[in-house]
């Protein structure tokens, strides 16, 4: 799709600095319009409007850093559950940490669990042959659109949700795949840096509603889910207030696209991103220059180059951070290890955070999950992380980075015209 074509969104900003009475009554009329709770921000409030969700409160979340901390989370999950489980993954590859979540989820199954297992197949199509076959054998296993040479539109369309959802008591779900890159601290080398999140409260309806959207598509068609949709905890202890939103892929647009581009236009003070994956097209560029050319400080982080999984990715993202280091925005490559955490912070109030990365696939061709999640602990928390994870980054500036990237920056404009797939 031509940069001419792309589809526009319009959205008021809440915050304009020549008019403080003119914002505030944007602010009154927008958190009129949702209905939200008096103590939800004023950025939440303009991404609620902006989505046409609401924000569910009563919900616990806990922040889990690297694979040290949420593979054996997710695992107890799995053994404690009774009734039902379900787990969709784009990512499931190979390793010790792949066949022991097999044997897990086996297990549930073996003592009665009914446990679904939604697999995207090109995501996971090099899944371990031990782990495949014992879910095979204990599970109800679904590939989710499985590759084939005459759908070749179809196989580009995935599905990059990461959900696991037990007894409907507790969820989880972020950016982390199965696979041995995930485990240990995500501070060595060869350990990938991520976070994901458990959750309980009435936010899992919505992650199970997200999974079974895949589910019907690739289920067989006599499955009876009913057995389970209604089996939701009635927990209602927590006290984070999150809004979800589940994203369709497309080939023009997506709630992602919405979501990303009413971030930007929503942050008034300070805006900080953490993303694996950096391709703008020229809309969000000038989104991005737009805040900074109002005050609004921008700070991303990236994996250093050499750090990168796909040479491919790292390419498309030269073209993206050179215009923006020229227009004064701070970048910064993660320098310790490939860095998979996706986070995006607004004004240090509002945090989103989920499956969906910082490109145009994510906006475009992929089924995805985010959570937006107002103030509260976890928004502290997760300002923590990106500031520890800043200072292990080196600022890259605009004069050192061409020079050093000149050669790969020519190769670069070759993918150019392939952006929105990467």
């Amino acid at each position: 799709m031509s940069e001419e074509n792309e589809r526009p969104v319009s959205v008021e900003k809440i915050d304009q600095p020549d008019s403080e009475a003119k914002s505030g009554m944007a602010a009154d009329r927008l958190q009129s319009a949702v209905g939200s709770a008096s103590n939800i921000s004023q950025s939440g409030v303009y991404l609620s409007a902006c989505l046409g969700r609401r924000f569910r409160s009563g919900n616990d979340i806990q922040l889990l850093d690297s694979g040290d901390e949420i593979f054996p989370a997710m695992l107890a999950a799995i053994d404690n559950a009774e009734s039902h489980i379900e787990f969709q993954t784009f990512v499931y590859w190979g390793g010790a940490i792949a066949r022991t979540f097999a044997e897990h989820l086996a297990d549930a199954g073996k003592r009665g669990v009914r446990v679904r297992v939604l697999l995207d197949a090109f995501g996971s199509k090099s899944i371990d042959k031990e782990a495949a076959l014992l879910l095979e054998q204990h599970c109800e296993l679904c590939w989710f659109r499985p590759l084939a040479w005459f759908r070749f539109g179809k196989n580009l369309k995935r599905s990059h949700r990461k959900l696991l959802i037990c007894d409907g008591d507790v969820g989880f779900t972020g950016g982390v795949g199965i696979g041995e890159q995930w485990t240990g601290d995500g501070c060595s080398a060869g350990n990938w840096r991520d976070i994901h999140f458990r959750l309980r409260g009435p936010i899992l309806e919505t992650l199970q509603a997200t999974f079974l959207e895949n589910w019907l598509e690739a289920c067989p068609a006599e499955d009876y889910v009913q057995q389970f949709t209604s089996e939701i905890s009635a927990y209602m202890d927590g006290q984070e207030n999150i809004l979800a939103l589940p994203s369709t892929a497309s080939d023009f647009w997506s709630p992602a696209g919405t979501m990303i581009y009413s971030a930007i236009t929503a942050a008034r003070h300070s805006l900080r991103i953490t993303t694996p994956y950096f391709t703008t097209d020229k809309k969000l560029a000038s989104l991005l220059r737009d805040a900074h050319n109002r005050g609004v400080e921008v700070q991303i982080i990236l994996p250093d180059y050499e750090q990168s999984d796909s040479r491919l990715a790292a390419l498309a993202a030269l073209r993206s951070i050179q215009p923006l280091l020229g227009a004064g925005i701070q970048l910064y490559g993660f320098e310790p290890t490939f860095i998979h955490s996706k986070c995006i912070l607004i004004d240090d109030e509002v945090a989103i955070v989920g499956s969906v990365n910082f490109n145009q696939r994510s906006q475009r061709k992929d089924d995805e999950f985010s959570l937006v999640i107002d103030r509260g602990e976890a928004v502290t928390a997760l300002i923590e992380t990106f500031l520890r994870d800043l200072s292990q980054c080196r600022q890259l500036k605009e004069k050192s980075f061409r020079k050093r990237y000149y050669l790969p920056a020519i190769f670069a404009q070759i993918i150019e015209p392939f952006r929105r797939h990467i």
